[in-house]
């Protein structure tokens, strides 16, 4: 019986998914309750030295496509080939940390969760530290109101673990389009949560990380503005036709501006030029052009030099390597 389905869809990340696959088996003593699932989006990187590993682990399924399909196709791939009773997103630039896959099985075992939304590690290209995804404590939510308000924009792609019955096949493919339809979970929990009102959900969140994110440069990169005033709009869109109660209609109401305050503030727009994003295209966008104030933010972020944003890049590079060298030297002079 296949307790655990870890789904990884890859592109052109031979090494990083190496460095995820290491993570998984060294360590791991419940192998037989775990198996990987693995979509190759006709990568143009050779993945030779990734099928010699998969040859060593009877538990591993890896398909290559064909053609190179949608994102959100290749994430749904992943789920097709999965047996497990939860599915595990996994990120290929991401990484479980030390008896990662040791712990979400005690989760499931000990907690019987609908899902988990991990307080996953966020590392640079380098592995290094640079902050933990969101502050918490270990939390235990039955509502499912409280449980998406708190956590809608919480579940990153390698940080999410959520019984398998909840990927509805037809629902997945509903979102197609959006960058985000592996949460299409949240649809079938809404419907789980109004059809049956005597019952309730658990959703946990374990205060230790259990899993390393990737913050280098992702796949959608090129695309970034799409996901951002496009894609994460129509998923909040085609998400509303599964709710038709009053009270969980206000919910989604409050989470959906919440995201478009976010992402038409100052703060995050500064943010976008900062990483190198022209965000003079953001105005094409119909859902930007809702703000009246978006011209006004948009003229004084681009009266901010580029020199600055370099500085700024420069100096975190520096308080990176800082840190770097710190736990270089601490784990040299420290026992254990």
């Amino acid at each position: 019986m296949i307790t655990l389905s870890i789904c990884i869809p890859t592109l052109n990340r031979k090494n990083c998914l190496l460095q995820a696959l290491h993570s998984i088996f060294e360590g791991s003593k419940r192998l037989r309750r775990v198996e990987v699932c693995i979509s190759n989006n006709c990568s143009d990187e050779n993945y030779e030295e990734v099928e010699l590993l998969i040859g060593g682990y009877p538990c591993i399924k890896y398909f290559k496509q064909v053609r190179r399909i949608s994102l959100d196709e290749n994430m749904h791939s992943c789920v097709k080939m999965a047996s497990g009773e939860y599915i595990y997103y996994l990120g290929d630039d991401d990484f479980f940390l030390d008896d990662g896959v040791e712990k979400l099985l005690d989760i499931i075992d000990r907690e019987h969760p609908d899902l988990v939304v991990l307080n996953a590690l966020n590392v640079d290209k380098s592995g290094v530290p640079i902050g933990r995804l969101f502050p918490c404590s270990d939390m235990v939510m039955d509502s499912f109101n409280q449980a998406y308000d708190f956590y809608n924009d919480k579940c990153n792609f390698g940080t999410v673990l959520v019984k398998r019955r909840y990927l509805n096949d037809s629902i997945f493919e509903k979102f197609y389009g959006t960058s985000h339809a592996y949460m299409c979970f949240w649809a079938s929990l809404a419907i789980y949560a109004q059809e049956n009102l005597a019952k309730s959900i658990k959703v946990v969140t374990p205060n230790e990380p259990i899993v390393a994110l990737g913050q280098h440069n992702k796949t959608y990169n090129d695309y970034l503005l799409d996901v951002f005033y496009k894609h994460i709009p129509q998923w909040f869109l085609i998400f509303k036709e599964f709710i038709y109660k009053d009270e969980m209609k206000q919910v989604v109401f409050n989470c959906d501006k919440r995201n478009y305050d976010l992402i038409l503030s100052l703060r995050f727009l500064i943010m976008l030029k900062g990483i190198g994003v022209d965000v003079k295209k953001i105005g094409t966008y119909a859902s930007a052009r809702k703000s009246h104030y978006l011209p006004l933010k948009l003229g004084l972020v681009m009266l901010v030099p580029n020199s600055i944003f370099i500085s700024l890049r420069f100096a975190k590079h520096l308080v990176q390597t800082y840190c770097y060298l710190v736990n270089k030297f601490t784990a040299r002079i420290l026992p254990g």
